[in-house]
């Protein structure tokens, strides 16, 4: 993988990648920019996500052209901050969408019910409905039936995890209804705001979303819960990587019982 020029010389060289790989490493190890380059090496089979994730719950047409092109996706996201993350991944719903027919029918491929039901085992406190429409969700709190129309309603944990799980899901439907060979998943820091908890439950749902999507994950962290969580669900499928600027040979090492 080339290392840019304000980050020194020679090549990072990374071998024994797993199914699930860890990049673990302190600030400035070189995660985000490694994840970067690395997706820079395919745009149209390899998709990275931000760690710096804002905005409203809201539709925005204009992304809509840019959510269905993976040389657009990469256009934005060359630095680890955009304004206006959240309101992409609720259009790229439509996107999903638009690949596969708005129709709730068997004969059409990439079922919003799986989708659905894989957020349900995420965010198990809210219903939530995926549709062809404006806006493309519905979202429900159980516990009053209360209608989730901003992100004022939500905690900052919850934004999170919904936001993150749209990108990792919508992106894996587009690519499996487009047949892609080779499909490998980018998350950059996905533990930001949190609680261990939480952290556990997102580490049971990339793992789910990889095996039915077919699709080789790689996750940079500083969480040793979400590391330790993988490494539970994800056994002799998952690796870590120990990052450090001081290197640029890195082995991947399985993780053991302990």
């Amino acid at each position: 993988i080339p290392v840019p020029n304000f980050f020194g010389e020679q090549n990072w060289k990374l071998t024994r990648l797993n199914s699930i790989t860890v990049l673990f490493g302190k600030n400035g190890s070189g995660k985000s920019v490694l994840l970067r380059q690395l997706r820079d090496s395919n745009h149209e089979t390899i998709h990275y996500i931000i760690p710096e994730r804002t905005g409203n719950l809201t539709f925005e047409a204009g992304y809509l052209a840019q959510e269905t092109s993976s040389e657009q996706r990469r256009a934005y996201s060359t630095t680890n901050f955009i304004d206006g993350y959240r309101q992409r991944i609720i259009t790229r719903i439509q996107g999903y969408f638009l690949s596969r027919g708005a129709a709730r029918v068997e004969r059409l491929p990439g079922n919003p019910e799986e989708l659905e039901s894989l957020l349900k085992l995420l965010l198990a406190d809210f219903e939530i409905t995926l549709r062809g429409e404006t806006p493309p969700y519905i979202i429900k709190r159980l516990s009053n039936a209360q209608q989730v129309t901003d992100i004022s309603q939500l905690s900052s944990g919850e934004a999170q995890l919904l936001t993150i799980a749209l990108d990792i899901l919508t992106i894996g439907a587009m690519w499996d209804i487009q047949n892609k060979d080779c499909r490998i998943l980018l998350i950059d820091e996905p533990d930001a705001h949190l609680h261990p908890d939480l952290q556990v439950r997102l580490a049971d749902f990339i793992m789910l979303v990889a095996d039915k999507f077919k699709i080789q994950v790689i996750i940079s962290t500083h969480s040793t819960t979400l590391l330790s969580a993988l490494g539970q669900f994800g056994k002799e499928f998952c690796s870590v990587i120990y990052l450090s600027r001081q290197k640029r040979e890195f082995q991947a090492e399985i993780f053991s019982e302990n």
